[in-house]
């Protein structure tokens, strides 16, 4: 443990003013070593992680009792991030992002079963785990084993989110994600009734209504325009709802002239105004960050996303300024970053697959066999991503182990058997052994599913020399 006790939150949030000020007397200024590191604070997302992945190992030693009152603290004070966000839903969302956390949860469930607390965070990780089996993308390229988990996981997630409900009805983080939990059942009803139990206790709560916006997209459970009426409707109840329409602004741009307001760097204005509300906020500095480089407006975007960094290093503000560093050719910097972000968040599958990333194509740091050893871990604690195996396949392939990048090949058409881009790289494996009469069978299958790939198989075979 890096604290013996772990204090108050609102003892850190006192403590925590900013950093040391530093002496310029070089004879009287303590030795580095001996300052010590400022307690974490829970009025930033970085803090939460930090206090997080300490809950996290109280709760794998099976302390807990601290856990509980520190949880229930930042709930029932509904303590907020200098970004007005809810400290107690970030601080959840963040310890059930640790892949491996469930056996734990389950361990404490059946010590404390009338604890809501662990109800909460097994329900958020069984979220989580739902769609690490389901993988993303298309519905279509879902395999049936991805589907059987997803359902089931989504179900022990709302058996454990409802009963947290139950036994607590201050549980508003359960309800908030019982929003998303319902979006999946297509109950509109159930949507509204979810967010109504949210905000009972937590008026202001701006995950809730955020996720109810998205739920009546028309692509879920909206008609058109239901979206952007949810929207302004709310707008005025806190300043952080003006992210919702950012939001909107985003997703449905096609659509951005029914606003108001015409003005079509609408969002970009928003941005530029929460950054002035909150000065303190790492969180606006990275929407600042991203919205500038949709308007073409790179360096002034890498500026706000270091400010988002400096300002508080959380896992995403950390992994936005590393990919962009990243696809700069800067891979080092990069992944000093990322493991920054890995240290906040253990386990964390996107961040883990950034780490791969690196390993796999960056300059200055490609290591394929550590690529590998990450393709290797994501495969066991994200199944349902059909790209791992391609991308481990990949690493193989460049190795010049065909039959192992085979074998990577051939797993993912057997399980997800409408991919196109594992029968291509199914081609280029076959073809690499020699065996043209099964690339070429391969080659037709891919082509079949995704014509795009008639282009980079005219490449490779021009490469071989065909």
């Amino acid at each position: 443990m890096k604290y013996a006790a772990i204090l108050s939150l609102f003892t850190l949030s006192c403590l925590f003013t900013g950093g040391c000020s530093e002496n310029k007397d070089q004879q009287s200024a303590p030795a580095k070593a001996d300052v010590p590191k400022p307690p974490p604070s829970p009025n930033q997302f970085s803090g939460l992680q930090e206090i997080g992945n300490e809950l996290n190992e109280l709760i794998v030693a099976g302390d807990y009792a601290p856990v509980t009152a520190q949880l229930l603290e930042l709930r029932d004070n509904i303590v907020k991030t200098n970004d007005g966000f809810n400290a107690y839903f970030a601080i959840t969302s963040s310890m059930t992002e640790n892949a491996e956390m469930g056996d734990a949860y389950l361990q404490w469930l059946k010590q404390e079963p009338d604890n809501p607390i662990p109800h909460v965070l097994y329900g958020l990780w069984c979220v989580n785990e739902a769609w690490n089996h389901r993988g993303g993308g298309w519905a279509y390229l879902v395999s049936e084993i991805g589907w059987e988990n997803f359902e089931r996981y989504l179900l022990e997630a709302k058996g454990h989110l409802v009963k947290a409900y139950e036994l607590d009805p201050k549980e508003y983080a359960a309800c908030a994600q019982m929003i998303t939990v319902s979006m999946g059942d297509s109950d509109k009803g159930d949507v509204m009734m979810w967010l109504e139990r949210a905000t009972e206790h937590n008026p202001t709560f701006y995950m809730a209504y955020d996720k109810v916006a998205y739920a009546l997209y028309p692509r879920w459970q909206g008609e058109d325009g239901e979206s952007l009426a949810f929207i302004k409707e709310h707008i005025d109840i806190d300043p952080t709802f003006q992210w919702m329409l950012v939001d909107w602004i985003e997703s449905e741009s096609d659509d951005a002239d029914k606003l108001e307001d015409k003005d079509s760097q609408t969002a970009l204005r928003i941005a530029h105004e929460m950054v002035e509300r909150y000065p303190d906020s790492g969180f606006a500095e990275r929407r600042l960050a991203v919205l500038l480089r949709c308007y073409g407006m790179d360096e002034e975007a890498m500026v706000h996303y270091q400010k988002a960094v400096e300002k508080d290093p959380s896992v995403k503000n950390l992994r936005a300024y590393a990919y962009r560093l990243y696809k700069l050719n800067r891979a080092v910097e990069a992944l000093e970053l990322y493991e920054q972000a890995l240290e906040l968040e253990p386990n964390n599958i996107e961040t883990l697959e950034a780490i791969a990333r690196c390993y796999h194509y960056g300059d200055g740091v490609y290591n394929l066999d550590k690529a590998i050893e990450l393709y290797q871990l994501l495969m066991k604690l994200q199944p349902g991503d059909r790209w791992t195996p391609i991308n481990l396949g990949d690493c193989y392939l460049w190795l010049h182990q065909y039959e192992k990048a085979l074998n990577e090949y051939q797993y993912t058409v057997k399980t997800w058997p409408r991919f196109g881009a594992a029968y291509y790289r199914l081609g280029k494996a076959y073809y690499l052994m020699d065996d043209k009469t099964k690339a070429e069978l391969a080659f037709t299958k891919a082509i079949d599913l995704d014509p795009d790939y008639e282009d980079n198989i005219a490449r490779f075979l021009k490469e071989q020399g065909e």
